[in-house]
């Protein structure tokens, strides 16, 4: 049946499309994005050109999210040890929880997030630490490498994160960085990489070197790659550092002979070239990538480093699993993440969890994590709820539902 509306909404009109500016947090980090919806339903993802992480593109993940908004397996009720319970419920058995953590300033109770860089949760979780401040917060995201942030505070001597400008690189060395698909600036790079590319546009082409074991996006667009082992990368690397006049370590094992022409090109291009290193190198490869920019003059110029808006002085899954072996944490709420699933199978995450008195799992399915809980709460969509998250240039970016 069709009937028309007796009191028209305000800017709908059936047929015609609406598009809201929204953000999805990847990583923890913000795509900006465009909105298309039909009678208030969301119908394609498009990037927003005003925002700086898409620049008007996408990727896959935010094409995709729009399946898991209409997923009919989603998470729709509130559960309690797997049966079919009710918010008043829960909220019921949270006021009670309160009263005690009120009494022992939050000691037992432990937050669980993935990694997030929204103003508005950090500003939330840190107030509610100031109030109980035996509380404690861990940060569980199995796509991000620990040792990235670890070696970028040493380098900084403070939380920061690099920013590449591909724009003014002539020479680029990839370590097994797949810089163009992978990252919260992949949409970014992939825009200024492209434009540098163009050749019809009157552009000086950039030339792309990428060491990497296994084909990527990067390494396909390479005008030269040299397959080496991932396990080779530092022993390249710093044989390019100590070739393009930097002070590092030397190592045992000997350079191919192509080491000698990549820094030749990139000596050449000193202060417009840029090494990038693999998001899931260890720390002695950032180094030496870092070792490199700065002989070759490229700190800030193809390369600076901004303050990380990622929460400071939080714990890892590790030490949530120390703790709650230990007998620290009795409360645990999880905000999104499922460690059940995610976490290495050496820290035994399954049978730590079970020696929490009270588990509150939040998350958009009801997953391995929410079967060992004691209180699933379905999780809204980013495209249904209001909130905020940074860029990788640490833009602010709104979140709003559509």
């Amino acid at each position: 049946l069709i009937v028309p509306y007796v009191r028209q909404p305000e800017n709908v009109v059936p047929g015609v499309p609406l598009y809201y500016a929204t953000a999805m947090p990847l990583g923890g980090y913000a795509r900006g994005l465009l909105v298309e919806s039909h009678l208030n339903r969301p119908t394609k993802v498009e990037g927003n050109p005003d925002h700086p992480a898409s620049l008007g593109a996408t990727d896959i993940f935010a094409q995709a999210s729009i399946l898991t908004l209409y997923d009919p397996d989603r998470s729709q009720s509130v559960l309690h040890e797997g049966r079919l319970s009710s918010w008043e419920a829960f909220m019921g058995d949270l006021s009670a929880e309160r009263q005690n953590l009120e009494i022992r300033k939050g000691e037992g109770l432990a937050i669980v997030t993935g990694a997030t860089t929204s103003p508005t949760l950090i500003d939330q979780i840190h107030s509610l630490l100031q109030q109980w401040p035996a509380a404690r917060w861990y940060i569980h995201e199995p796509s991000c490498n620990p040792a990235q942030s670890a070696v970028q505070r040493l380098i900084t001597g403070r939380p920061s994160v690099p920013v590449y400008d591909l724009s003014q690189a002539e020479a680029i060395v990839s370590l097994e960085s797949d810089f163009l698909n992978t990252g919260p600036g992949s949409l970014a790079y992939a825009r200024s990489f492209a434009k540098r590319r163009a050749v019809d546009q009157g552009e000086t082409p950039c030339r792309l070197y990428v060491m990497e074991a296994s084909p990527s996006v990067t390494g396909n667009l390479a005008d030269h790659r040299f397959r080496v082992k991932s396990s080779s990368i530092a022993s390249l690397a710093y044989h390019l550092a100590r070739a393009c006049g930097a002070q590092t370590p030397s190592f045992p094992e000997g350079a191919p002979s192509w080491i000698d022409a990549v820094a030749k090109d990139l000596l050449r291009t000193k202060g417009r070239s840029l090494v990038i290193p693999g998001e899931y190198q260890p720390e002695n490869v950032v180094l030496a990538a870092h070792a490199l920019n700065t002989a070759l003059g490229n700190i800030g110029r193809t390369v600076r480093y901004v303050e990380s808006p990622e929460p400071d002085q939080t714990g890892s899954l590790q030490n949530l699993v120390n703790d709650l072996n230990a007998g620290r944490v009795e409360t645990l709420v999880i905000l999104g993440p499922n460690p059940v699933y995610t976490s290495p199978v050496s820290l035994l995450f399954s049978e730590a969890i079970r020696k929490a008195r009270l588990v509150v799992k939040m998350g958009l399915f009801y997953d391995e994590t929410s079967t060992l809980s004691h209180w699933h709460i379905p999780e809204a969509h980013y495209l249904e709820s209001w909130s905020d998250s940074r860029a990788f240039n640490g833009t602010a970016t709104i979140q709003q539902p559509l």
